[in-house]
């Protein structure tokens, strides 16, 4: 009896010690901060595997995560009602709908209260989680930043239970709503900015482009994309493969995530298989692969060279393989640009955009491969690298690091000065 508990002891020790250990590259800023998300990302994965093993289901039920999140919102409720500054103090929220859809309205309750600018901001969680109420913290403090702005949070249905394009259309519809009725909430039409982090950053980018194709409407005046998750195609960019390399899956945003997310919003359903094709890129076609818009859209050499580091990263063998019979059930659409704008055809006449990435994230080279695009159709661009931090490193008060407070500064800047 006392061998098979000092067993039991041992074995849940040893689990216990591999579950918590978590790699930290010595130049990441926010240690704990990472350490922290990435613990709490493996036991809601852990809980989430374990009901799909009781269940018996054939496919990943996400809803246990979703659960997990809106104990997490009622968290970061009270934190933003605790943590309003004296500046935040200064505008009044109100929780209401545009076109059906539920927004957060900050405005300021003094000063102009016409034609003022407006920043709609579309949260991050890969189209599956998140929502206005905990990124409340995340929104108080851009209405505190941008003073005299309207700011406007979108709370947009997610996925699987509401697959593409849910998350998109909502989004837009709020966009076209301000813009149709700018004089009843005081906003100037013609100075509008959209943005967002992660998934809202790809939503921001293909709003943009669905209200530039509308002559109906005036143009979105400023797009911002914070660590923008923009593409489905190649999951063996150096960013990728950096992020393997150093974190295996000892990461909260482990390289299967996006994929994840990509089903979950694709179809509604959380396919493992497909994702386990997607991360060799067996997923799209050979033809694909070889296209014109491919090779200008995700050269692995439009990354910076000293983002290409030999000591983890290997340059694309060949690009004539891939599963025929997955990519006639995902092009239709994949290849439509609500679901990725970053294959637009023609970026000229875009809003002048910025983009800001990070190092130590799966994604960071999906917003290079942007720039690039926009660069070279002609649109001012500035992209900035945070070299330091990690995917949705908090950049808000009262939680951020040094790195998430130059992060914050950076995009405020930007649009203060270009609104």
């Amino acid at each position: 009896m006392r061998l098979s508990t000092a067993m039991f002891v041992l074995v849940g020790g040893v689990y216990l010690g591999i579950t918590l250990y978590v790699p930290m590259p010595t130049d990441m800023d926010a240690k704990m901060e990472f350490y922290l998300k990435t613990i709490g990302f493996k036991f809601s994965k852990l809980i989430m595997y374990l009901e799909y093993l009781v269940r018996g289901g054939s496919t990943i039920d996400f809803s246990v995560v979703q659960n997990i999140m809106i104990c997490i919102t009622t968290v970061y409720r009270v934190g933003a009602a605790l943590t309003r500054n004296s500046e935040g103090s200064k505008f009044t929220l109100d929780d209401t709908t545009f076109d059906g859809v539920r927004v957060l309205f900050y405005q300021r309750t003094d000063g102009r209260q016409e034609n003022r600018p407006a920043f709609i901001f579309l949260h991050g969680g890969g189209l599956t989680i998140g929502s206005v109420d905990i990124y409340e913290m995340v929104t108080d403090d851009i209405a505190g930043h941008l003073d005299g702005m309207v700011v406007i949070s979108v709370d947009y249905r997610l996925a699987p239970e509401h697959p593409f394009p849910a998350a998109y259309d909502d989004g837009l519809a709020v966009t076209k709503w301000l813009m149709r009725h700018a004089d009843v909430y005081g906003v100037d039409a013609t100075r509008i900015a959209l943005g967002g982090d992660s998934a809202g950053a790809y939503l921001t980018a293909a709003i943009v482009q669905a209200i530039h194709d509308n002559p109906t409407l005036p143009n979105v005046r400023l797009q911002v994309h914070l660590f923008p998750w923009l593409q489905h195609f190649d999951y063996q960019t150096p960013s990728y493969q950096k992020n393997a390399h150093i974190f295996g899956e000892r990461t909260w945003v482990e390289n299967t995530i996006p994929g994840f997310c990509f089903s979950a919003y694709f179809n509604g359903v959380l396919n493992d298989s497909l994702v386990e094709q997607m991360t060799t890129n067996n997923h799209t076609s050979a033809a694909f692969k070889n296209s014109a818009l491919y090779w200008k859209t995700f050269n692995h050499s439009l990354i910076p060279k000293d983002f290409r580091d030999p000591a983890y990263y290997t340059p694309p063998q060949s690009s004539d393989f891939g599963n025929e019979e997955i990519w006639n059930e995902l092009k239709d659409v994949v290849l439509d640009t609500r679901f990725s704008p970053i294959l637009r055809e023609d970026m000229r006449g875009l809003p002048k955009a910025y983009i800001a990435t990070c190092g130590y994230d799966p994604i960071r080279d999906d917003g290079i491969f942007y720039f690039h695009r926009l660069k070279d159709a002609g649109v001012d661009v500035f992209w900035v690298d945070y070299d330091a931090a990690f995917h949705s490193l908090d950049w808000y008060y009262p939680l951020y690091s040094e790195t998430g407070k130059q992060l914050q500064r950076g995009f405020i800047n930007f649009i203060k000065d270009n609104i």
